[in-house]
C-alpha cells in the first residue's frame, strides 16, 4: 500500500495530510513515512491552457505543444516550464508557470519533495475521489479566491482573484478598531449580515465573468472563507446551482483539508495531474527539438518563396499599370495614380462618408482605448484588429486595476471581457482583454 503526504502551502499555515492508499480506498495516517511528498504550486502561480489535436499521442503532442504555446503565453517559452495535466479525447491541459516563481517556490518549499504538482489538479481529484465529474470548484482562500471549472472529471477552466477572506478582515478590523483575529471571529458570527462581506462577494462575483450554469451539475465549495454562514445559500441564488461540500475521510475538515488531501491522493487514476520536478526543462528542450526538426523544410521553403518572389514582383508590376489605367477611366477626379487600391478606397471612403455613412475605424478605438486608460498605470504590450473584435494585451499593478479598465472600456465598447489575467513577477499583473466592435457605435 503507498503512502503520500499532500502539501498545501496557505496564506496563514502550511497543512500537511499522510493518506495510505489500498484495496478499500484512502486512509489517513499521521505516524506512516510517506513514499511520497506532494506539494502544491498555487494557482495563482500557474496559467492554464486548453489545446485540441485529432490525436492522443503524448509523445507527439510534447513535440507539437510548444508552438502552441509560443502563440498563446505573455512569457517567452523559454522563461517557463509546463506539463501535460490531461489528454482526453482531441482535448489537451497544460499548466504553466515561469521558471523563475518556480525555483524561488521550490527554494522555499519543497526541496525535499517528489512531486510539485498544481492547486487546481488537487480539487478535481477530489471531486473524483467524490464521485463528481461535472461542477464549478469554488475555493476561498485568505489571499485569493480560486475558480475552477470541471467537465467529464477533467478540469476547463482556472480562474483566480486576488482578493480573499483577509481583505474582509482588514475591513473589519479597521471599523471596529479590533485586531485581525478578532474581526475574523467576527465574520464567521455575522456572515452574510457584514456589509463588508457582502461588499466582498459582489465585488468578486461581477469580475468573474458570466458562468453557464447549464453546463455544469453543481457547485463545490471550500476554503477557510466557505466556512462563513449562509454562503452556500447566497450562492445558490446567485449561480441557480446547487452548493455542497466535499466530502472528505472522517477527522478532515472540508473547510481547511481538502487540497491538501487532494495532493495527498496524487495517485488517483483518470484525473488531471502534473509533476514540475521531471519537466523543469522541459520547455527549453523541447522547444529546441521542435526547432530543430523544423529548421530544415523552413529554410528550403524560404529559397523557393524567393524564387517566386522575384516572379510575383515582375506580375506585380504589369498588375499595377492595369490597375491604375483602371481607375483612370473608373474615378476621373485622380489625375495621378501612385497607389490605385489606397486611392481608390480614400476616394470611395470620403464619398461614402458625404452620404452619412460610418463606421468602426482604428484610430476611433485607439482613442476609446486611449481615454480608458487615463489615470491608470497600465502598459499594453500588443493591440490586434481583427473580426470585428480588439484585442489588448498588456500589464498593469494589479487586477483590481485590469477590472477598471475593463468597466472603464465599456463605456465606448460594446461586449468587453477580461480573457486572462496573472501575476507575474515584480507585483504585476499580465491581462488580456477583447472586445467586440461589430456592435460598438463611435461618437458622431
Amino acid at each position: 500500500m503507498a503512502v503520500y503526504q499532500g502539501i498545501d502551502t496557505g496564506t496563514t499555515s502550511i497543512r500537511k495530510i499522510t493518506v495510505k492508499s489500498g484495496w478499500s480506498g484512502f486512509e489517513t495516517v499521521s505516524s506512516a513515512k510517506p513514499k511520497k511528498k506532494v506539494l502544491l504550486l498555487p494557482s495563482s502561480f500557474i496559467t492554464f491552457r486548453q489545446f485540441r489535436f485529432p490525436f492522443q499521442d503524448k509523445k507527439r503532442i510534447r513535440e507539437i505543444l510548444p508552438g502552441e504555446l509560443i502563440d498563446t503565453l505573455l512569457f517567452p517559452l523559454d522563461q517557463v516550464t509546463w506539463d501535460i495535466s490531461s489528454i482526453v479525447k482531441d482535448k489537451v491541459n497544460t499548466i504553466i508557470t515561469p521558471k523563475k516563481v518556480l525555483k524561488e517556490f521550490v527554494e522555499k518549499y519543497g526541496n525535499s519533495v517528489e512531486v510539485i504538482d498544481a492547486e487546481p489538479c488537487a480539487l478535481v481529484r477530489i471531486a473524483a475521489y467524490n464521485g463528481i465529474h461535472n461542477a464549478v470548484i469554488i475555493d476561498f482562500g485568505a489571499s485569493k479566491t480560486s475558480i475552477y471549472g470541471l467537465k467529464e472529471g477533467r478540469l476547463e477552466f482556472v480562474r483566480v482573484k486576488m482578493m480573499g477572506g483577509a481583505q474582509i478582515d482588514a475591513a473589519i478590523a479597521a471599523e471596529k478598531g479590533i485586531s485581525i483575529a478578532e474581526a475574523e471571529d467576527v465574520k464567521i458570527q455575522e456572515g452574510l449580515n457584514n456589509p463588508h462581506t457582502l461588499a466582498f462577494l459582489d465585488t468578486l462575483f461581477s469580475s468573474v465573468g458570466q458562468l453557464k450554469e447549464s453546463e455544469y451539475e453543481q457547485v463545490l465549495i471550500t476554503g477557510g472563507g466557505s466556512q462563513i454562514p449562509d454562503l452556500a445559500d447566497f450562492l445558490e441564488s446567485k449561480l441557480n446551482l446547487p452548493v455542497k461540500f466535499f466530502n472528505l475521510p472522517e477527522g478532515l475538515s472540508p473547510y481547511l483539508d481538502a487540497v491538501a488531501f487532494g495532493a495527498a491522493i496524487y495517485d488517483t487514476i483518470g484525473s488531471d495531474k502534473v509533476n514540475f520536478t521531471e519537466h523543469k526543462e522541459e520547455s527549453q528542450t523541447k522547444s529546441y527539438g521542435w526547432y530543430v526538426l523544423f529548421l530544415l523544410p523552413i529554410l528550403l521553403y524560404s529559397v523557393t518563396l524567393k524564387m517566386q518572389e522575384l516572379q510575383l514582383k515582375n506580375e506585380n508590376k504589369q498588375l499595377i499599370n492595369a490597375m491604375s489605367e483602371a481607375v483612370r477611366k473608373e474615378i476621373p477626379t485622380i489625375t495621378k495614380v501612385v497607389s490605385p487600391l489606397s486611392q481608390a478606397k480614400a476616394e470611395l471612403k470620403a464619398k461614402k462618408e458625404s452620404y452619412g455613412g460610418s463606421g468602426v475605424s482604428i484610430l476611433w478605438a485607439l482613442s476609446g482605448v486611449s481615454k480608458a486608460r487615463e489615470g491608470m498605470t497600465v502598459n499594453f504590450y500588443d493591440i490586434d484588429f481583427a473580426g470585428g473584435e480588439m484585442k489588448l494585451k498588456g500589464e498593469t499593478d494589479s487586477f483590481k486595476t485590469v477590472d477598471q479598465l475593463r468597466q472603464s472600456l465599456e463605456k465606448t465598447f460594446s461586449k468587453v471581457e477580461i480573457v486572462d489575467q496573472q501575476t507575474k513577477p515584480g507585483n504585476k499583473v499580465d491581462f488580456f482583454i477583447k472586445a467586440d466592435l461589430s456592435e460598438s457605435e463611435p461618437e458622431k
